[in-house]
């Protein structure tokens, strides 16, 4: 180092004979400055990563092509589905009524029974008359470009897998207030092949028409008709439209045994996303207050060489109008404590912070422009050796002090 510094010593004694110490002193300043912005004003677009468990989350696929979300699920205990739909269902098998005389005497003379959902609020649930032997499964659930899941969400305490699908062009909270959409809106957003099985189901209808029975509802009607059928018809096919909302019931046994591949593939890998969001609005009756609440369980994000760690409802904060995550590598169910869906998120901005609140971070990562092209250790010794460089160059910029006269009228001999 030493002899570094000699080096530049002596170059500078011979640039100042010739008139150029100025301007390079003039140069390095320049660097210097330049350097500087580089490393503590200006930020660098980062990619990141992190492994979240969550209670809810929300996103927007934004892939070219359709996209399987949900693979088999087999043995469900409970499928309640609510949603338009654009073609009738129509169930064969042998149909009965327990609770209704009357409809289980109509029902007894029926080969088929066409059910048609004409309004956002129908409703249609289907359940294992014996839900320890249950046969009902999803083969498959897949998403269109620009839907979005809402809602998606985990209830350990019922096993109960949750989400709703709507176009990624309506507001957010037309899940929650799907009655709001009447008619007007049939958006399709994905479709679900489901299988029945050939045991006995019970089936629960709300919002529907029957045409065999001569039954029609509205879309403001609630009351609910029950049925069981031994299907004959092993599985069908519901397209999809905005807004559908999906409760499942999983098999208890196969979400305890976590570990086990066919419950860590439930979801599909690897979706293009935008749009994510681990957080939910409380809301008051019929007035929306807004609130915003944090669904993080845990977690750990990192950004260059820099770990973050979410306790319980922080936020994680991305600023506006960044890329922000683009993908899920994976969605699975975490049963032990803290218990709700772990993902894992990937995608690219020049910052993110955690807080309770989203408008008062208590901790950020914002790497600089400099850090992303060279390593902070480098960035620590270019600032050093040009701190030094300037230590010795800058007072070549000030004006040299006149020589003073010699009063003392010595003179050399």
């Amino acid at each position: 180092m030493w002899g570094l510094t000699l080096v530049f010593l002596r170059a500078i004694n011979y640039l100042k004979k010739q008139k150029l110490d100025r301007i390079l002193a003039i140069v390095v300043f320049a660097i210097s400055i330049v350097i500087l912005l580089a490393n503590y004003v200006f930020l660098g677009s980062y990619n990141f990563e992190g492994s979240l468990t969550v209670r809810e989350m929300s996103f927007t696929y934004t892939g070219q092509t359709e996209k399987l979300f949900l693979n088999t699920i087999r043995s469900i205990q409970n499928l309640d589905f609510q949603g338009k739909q654009p073609q009738a269902l129509v169930l064969t098998g042998k149909f009965s009524s327990k609770s209704d005389p009357v409809l289980n005497q109509k029902l007894t003379q029926l080969k088929q029974l066409t059910i048609e959902l004409p309004h956002a609020t129908s409703r249609l649930i289907l359940t294992p008359a014996n839900r320890n032997k249950s046969e009902l499964s999803i083969l498959e659930l897949h998403l269109l470009p620009d839907s979005s899941v809402n809602q998606l969400a985990y209830e350990p305490k019922k096993t109960q897998l949750s989400l709703c699908l709507q176009a990624a062009s309506l507001p957010p909270d037309t899940c929650l207030f799907p009655e709001g959409l009447r008619d007007k809106f049939a958006n399709p957003v994905g479709s679900l092949r489901v299988q029945l099985g050939q045991r006995a189901l019970v089936v629960s209808l709300a919002g529907v028409n029957l045409p065999e029975l001569n039954i029609r509802s509205d879309a403001e009607a609630s009351e609910e008709l029950l049925l069981e059928v031994e299907p004959k018809n092993d599985e069908f096919l519901l397209p999809l439209l905005t807004p559908t909302s999906l409760f499942i019931q999983l098999p208890v046994a196969k979400v305890a045994q976590s570990d086990a591949n066919d419950v860590a593939e439930w979801f599909r890998r690897n979706l293009d996303v935008t749009h994510v969001n681990f957080s939910r609005l409380d809301t008051t009756g019929k007035v929306k207050d807004e609130l915003q609440i944090s669904t993080i369980l845990e977690g750990k994000v990192r950004m260059g060489a820099q770990v973050m760690e979410l306790q319980p409802e922080q936020f994680l904060i991305i600023p506006p109008k960044e890329v922000g995550i683009r993908r899920l590598r994976s969605i699975r169910i975490h049963p032990n404590s803290p218990q709700g869906l772990q993902t894992l998120i990937s995608g690219e901005t020049r910052g993110i912070a955690v807080g309770l609140y989203p408008a008062f971070p208590v901790q950020k990562i914002e790497p600089s422009w400099l850090s992303k092209h060279i390593s902070q250790d480098a960035v620590n010794a270019l600032l050093t050796f040009l701190g030094a460089l300037n230590g010795i160059l800058l007072p070549r910029l000030l004006p040299e002090s006149p020589q003073k006269p010699d009063l003392s009228g010595n003179t050399k001999a």
